[in-house]
């Protein structure tokens, strides 16, 4: 089946359910969707809308065990996106804006070539659910602990070998909690002024990690650093790139105050 709304400009709380139904927004000009409700989607989701100045700020969760549904977000900015679907499966068709991303069960897919901006993605809990990267980069906006995966139990994580970047662009630090996972190539690009060595810092607060490359450098005249976990062991399995310049240098340190030189 088909669910379609055609105009309207405010959304109140509306589940859809069925296994094989697909939920489409279609609208030709400017469109918000806000106050404070919510929508659950069992289905796939399109919203199909014309390129314009496109927002929906209520919480949109996939719901549901049904596998092989897509999400076409479609040039709107989303503020919360969770995908809370035992046993089911979502695939990202097309580039992802939204403010917080959250993983609490099922599978979450980006398909290839799809780039995502968010100002935090968490998936720190114990539920069966997986993260499968795609070839398109990353881009994480918020400072704080913007990237949380401490409790990684049942947390299974892939990406393609060398093929996307997972930037991390705040305005002031940045605490990753990747749970002791396999994580694709990461990059410290944040944007705050200052040239001491608590600007604009990458923390990796947590062990056990794998990079498959790490890259931190210096940019207008802003110094940027990384920490990483004393004593734990993280692994960078290519390259780690300190690339700092005269005025704006580039820090490196441990969380542990005893390891520090």
């Amino acid at each position: 089946s088909r669910f379609g709304v055609y105009a309207g400009s405010q959304l109140s709380t509306v589940t859809v359910s069925g296994s094989n139904s697909f939920l489409s927004f279609f609208h030709s000009g400017d469109i918000e969707f806000g106050g404070p409700g919510s929508l659950s989607v069992s289905s796939s989701f399109n919203m199909n809308v014309a390129p314009a100045s496109n927002t929906f700020n209520v919480p949109l969760t996939f719901s549901g065990s049904t596998t092989g549904r897509s999400f076409y977000p479609n040039l709107v900015t989303y503020s919360d996106v969770t995908i809370d679907a035992s046993g089911g499966a979502i695939t990202v068709q097309t580039d992802l804006t939204c403010n917080v991303l959250t993983l609490t069960a099922g599978g979450l897919t980006i398909a290839n070539g799809v780039e995502v901006v968010v100002a935090s993605f968490n998936s720190s809990n114990s539920n069966v659910r997986s993260l499968t990267f795609g070839t398109g980069n990353w881009q994480v906006t918020g400072s704080g602990a913007s990237w949380n995966c401490a409790n990684s139990t049942n947390l299974t994580v892939s990406y393609p070998v060398g093929g996307n970047l997972l930037y991390f662009a705040a305005s002031s630090s940045v605490s990753f909690y990747g749970g002791g996972k396999s994580w694709p190539y990461i990059l410290n690009i944040l944007t705050g002024s200052g040239t001491t060595s608590s600007t604009n810092v990458l923390t990796i607060e947590d062990g056990g990690n794998t990079f498959y490359a790490v890259s931190v450098g210096a940019n207008s005249g802003k110094s940027r650093g990384i920490k990483f976990p004393g004593p734990y062991t993280t692994t960078i399995l290519n390259d780690f790139i300190l690339a700092g310049v005269s005025g704006a240098l580039v820090y490196i340190g441990s969380t542990n105050a005893s390891d520090r030189k």
